[in-house]
């Protein structure tokens, strides 16, 4: 784990768990929030939309954030967000072109579940599991505390509808008035073989993680329809998450 670095003080723990005691349980809980949603609907890979910058002055102490996520898919479903506000990490959600950390990533981008992330960066972050999923077209709001020992923010969702598709906000300073466009990345630790098996949102509700994936962080490929479900309907084409940064 990184250890939590200061001016000469011990940066503070604050955590915040919505957390089943299983994955399995959580992954039921997911899916049932999600079917009563059906019916609504390089800074390490961070892709920003050019002049669009506050100029307010910072606080010297600590900015307190709302920060809008929208799914801009079309029929993809994006689980409960994991989030943070932290200082320098050894180990960032993910670096593009390496193999996951051992991190929790495996487990969010394949499952949607936050608890191993969590539990990894809380000793070092300001730690934020969300409860509900953002369904095509929809939104959710995550709050932080930025400081200044802790003027980073990563955030991270899976694309639940695919074996193991992801979206991160990777270590970046946010401040009110940045917009991000984010593509959806693969996070190379299972193998696209779109089994419903190994699809754990609906309409699959499958739960099995497997190895023998491409082994590096990239940007996914897409949905192609080679098995249980269509492409027409679970394909998208990034940008896939628009976050909005404000002050809270």
């Amino acid at each position: 784990h990184d250890k939590a670095t200061g001016e000469g003080t011990t940066r503070s723990t604050q955590t915040d768990y919505k957390r089943s005691s299983k994955v399995a349980g959580k992954m039921k809980l997911l899916n049932a929030a999600i079917l009563a949603l059906a019916a609504f609907s390089s800074n390490n890979g961070n892709f920003a939309e050019a002049g669009n910058n506050n100029k307010k002055k910072k606080n010297a102490g600590s900015t307190k954030l709302k920060i809008k996520v929208t799914n801009l898919s079309y029929n993809q479903i994006l689980s409960p967000f994991f989030a943070m506000s932290h200082g320098d990490l050894d180990t960032p959600i993910y670096t593009l072109g390496e193999p996951a950390p051992p991190n929790g990533l495996k487990e969010l981008a394949e499952g949607g579940d936050t608890t191993v992330m969590a539990q990894f960066y809380e000793y070092d972050a300001m730690v934020v599991e969300q409860t509900m999923p953002v369904p095509p077209g929809g939104s959710d709001y995550i709050y932080l505390e930025v400081t200044n020992n802790r003027p980073y923010v990563s955030i991270a969702s899976m694309a639940i509808i695919t074996n193991d598709c992801f979206v991160s906000v990777n270590s970046l300073k946010l401040k009110p008035g940045d917009t991000y466009f984010l593509p959806g990345l693969d996070s190379g630790t299972e193998v696209n073989n779109e089994l419903c098996s190994h699809i754990p949102g609906p309409p699959c509700g499958g739960g099995a993680m497997t190895d023998g994936g491409e082994g590096f962080v990239h940007v996914h490929r897409g949905f192609h329809g080679i098995a249980d479900l269509p492409a027409n309907v679970y394909d998208w084409r990034n940008p896939m998450l628009r976050v909005q940064v404000y002050e809270a």
